[in-house]
């Protein structure tokens, strides 16, 4: 299952994916305090955002738009068994906030910060 969303302006595309991180890496089903994390991958719309804002690492298929810029992919605090529409909400919250830093051109930290999505203070 791929859940993506778009922000509001069409820049930003943030989709989850799970890869076996955990707390400390590689999940570790066998360790009690460890629990299975999603990524998240940011892509950026390069027909809506020149290169000369943002440096792109890739841009797999040349009809497609999405291209990821540097420093895009982040392992949460959001677990793997998340509902669909907290990874949505979730989803929507990190492209708002990574457009804006699209302006403010403080991506990388940006997107350092969406990385604590998820976690819950004691």
């Amino acid at each position: 299952m791929s859940i993506e969303e778009v922000s509001a302006d069409g820049r930003v595309k943030v989709e989850w994916i799970y890869i076996g991180e955990g707390l400390s890496g590689d999940y570790d089903p066998e360790d009690p305090n460890d629990m299975p994390l999603m990524r998240f991958d940011a892509y950026v719309n390069t027909q809506l955002v020149p290169s000369s804002v943002i440096d792109f690492e890739s841009s797999d298929v040349e009809d497609d738009p999405w291209a990821m810029p540097q420093d895009s992919s982040y392992c949460t605090y959001v677990r793997e068994d998340a509902e669909t529409d907290v990874l949505r909400a979730y989803a929507i919250l990190i492209a708002e906030e990574l457009s804006g830093a699209l302006d403010s051109g403080s991506w990388k930290r940006t997107a350092e910060e969406c990385s604590w999505v998820g976690k819950v203070s004691a």
